[in-house]
């Protein structure tokens, strides 16, 4: 019957349909991987920008320890302090620099590429197109690929329902035979080769023993109801992931605009101020320690609330649908 190859042409067409989703899905997972691990790399970058500046500072600390224990202006405590500061920092640099290292390789494996990547100097991040409407996420690949295995299990399913329809056949032959017969069993006649003889066919075949393509149309059906339910449930993640990226790359924004505006000035003054007083002996070795504190405290919140921002940024990219680079 012209239904049966009619749905199996469907059935291997939605196979198609069903892949191109799957691909389009992994393609668009991959460039949010890739994006991640380059923002990865920027924050190290970042990090070890910061304490690279620490570790001048707390260079000229220990100098001026060294020089004040010297002139007796104070004790071997405050010079030990500074040295042990100066070391746990570049040992901190050390860590940072073999991480950056390792994530250097990682992003490389995503790329597939043996090159060594390093973060663009004073590149900005990239603003995410901010989904107003949540049902915008119905053309996300992720959804698109449960409906391509829906649409390959209803054809499947299409397809089995067909092996129950009757099979229906018309034959013909035309042959000749060469010889001395008996057509009516008495006599004898001679057949030469322009003698034919034809031969119609009609044949109808129905199907009897179908337990099991029935139980085969049942469970497509049964797959057909779970993966839409499946299907309902990852459209419902990606619409609580959406608010979840959304609210906290508003959060995480507002902390990055406060800490270029006001934070990382604030920082650089107290720096700047706790040193001077403590090289003219306005305050104390305890007291330069609290304020250095405090400004890298403000300096790394800023740090770590422009990588959260990054990653927010990242995953509204990844539910915008957007794979591109």
């Amino acid at each position: 019957m012209p239904a049966v190859y009619s749905r199996q042409k469907e059935y291997y067409q939605s196979g198609l349909y069903a892949n191109q989703g799957l691909l389009a899905w992994k393609e668009l997972e991959l460039a949010r991987e890739i994006r991640l691990q380059y923002y990865y790399l920027q924050s190290l970058v970042e990090k070890d920008s910061l304490l690279a500046q620490l570790d001048s500072v707390y260079a000229r600390l220990a100098k001026a320890a060294e020089l004040r224990l010297k002139t007796g202006e104070s004790n071997a405590l405050e010079k030990s302090s500074a040295e042990a500061f100066l070391q746990q920092l570049r040992l901190q640099r050390a860590q940072l620099q073999n991480d950056f290292r390792a994530a250097q390789h990682r992003l490389g494996n995503l790329v597939n590429s043996i090159a060594l990547w390093v973060p663009v100097d004073g590149e900005s991040e990239r603003t995410p197109r901010i989904l107003r409407d949540t049902q915008m996420l119905s053309a996300h690949p992720f959804l698109q690929y449960y409906e391509g295995q829906n649409r390959l299990i209803l054809s499947q399913t299409a397809m089995e329902k067909s092996r129950l329809s009757p099979e229906f056949g018309l034959g013909y032959s035309n042959l000749s035979i060469i010889g001395w017969q008996s057509p009516d069993g008495v006599s004898q006649k001679y057949y030469g080769g322009g003698d034919r003889f034809h031969i119609g066919q009609f044949t109808m075949g129905i199907p009897i023993f179908n337990a099991a393509t029935k139980s085969r149309i049942r469970a497509g059906e049964a797959s057909a109801r779970v993966n839409q339910a499946e299907r309902d449930a990852a459209y419902r993640r990606l619409q609580a992931d959406l608010l979840q990226w959304q609210e906290e790359y508003a959060r995480q924004y507002a902390a990055v605009l406060y800490g270029r505006e006001t934070g990382l000035a604030l920082s650089s003054q107290i720096i700047q101020n706790a040193e001077k007083s403590l090289r003219a002996g306005d305050i104390s070795y305890i007291d330069w320690t609290l304020l250095m504190n405090q400004a890298i405290q403000i300096r790394l919140g800023y740090l770590d609330a422009l990588a959260l921002m990054r990653r927010a940024s990242a995953e509204l990219i990844y539910l915008s649908g957007n794979n591109s680079l």
